[in-house]
């Protein structure tokens, strides 16, 4: 997570990659004014819960419980 403590801008992103796809995830805030923005790599925006299962299968599969 980045904060800055000067403008109160708070910053986290989670970003997923599987065979050459992946999701990322940024949030940020600053004061009450919340942000998310959703960004995607050789999918599109209705495969994200395609990949979210395949993801989340594979990590179980290795023991990446997440």
């Amino acid at each position: 997570m980045y904060e800055n403590t000067g403008t109160g801008l708070q910053k986290m992103a989670h970003e997923r990659m599987l065979d050459g796809q992946g999701r990322k995830v940024v949030k940020q805030r600053v004061g009450n004014e919340q942000r998310q923005e959703d960004l995607y790599r050789n999918i599109r925006e209705d495969q994200a819960h395609n990949f979210d299962q395949a993801w989340n299968q594979m990590a179980d599969r290795v023991g990446f419980n997440h």
